[in-house]
């Protein structure tokens, strides 16, 4: 959870499971502050995204206690969900160019709307 002042807040909380009748499949029931698949809640989420628009990845999880990897992990989800579809209904011009980074075959592919930059 998100912390209070320099603190750690952890939740710890039995989740409870039902088992279809239909199909004899168990699930867990959804909590509305957290997604399942994650060991983080929403808000803590959040407060990783606030916080990487000012610090590095790597003072974000030194700051808060965790793992790089899960500060990638949720900016890695966060810019998914919002760039993935474009909008494209009002695009004109289109300026694709690939550039090489460094030695080797890595590569970065730039899209640019001409028009609105």
């Amino acid at each position: 959870m998100i912390p209070i002042g320099t603190k750690k807040v952890f939740l710890k909380f039995a989740i409870p499971r039902i088992l279809c009748s239909l199909c004899g499949v168990i699930r867990q029931v959804r909590v509305g502050f957290a997604d399942s698949r994650f060991s983080y809640t929403k808000g803590f989420e959040r407060h990783v995204l606030e916080l990487s628009a000012h610090m590095t990845i790597r003072d974000v999880a030194h700051h808060l206690g965790i793992s790089w990897d899960v500060v990638k992990e949720i900016q890695k989800k966060y810019l998914h969900k919002k760039f993935s579809r474009p909008k494209l209904n009002n695009l004109r011009q289109l300026a694709i160019d690939e550039i090489s980074i460094g030695k080797g075959h890595k590569y970065v592919t730039i899209v640019l709307d001409l028009v609105s930059g």
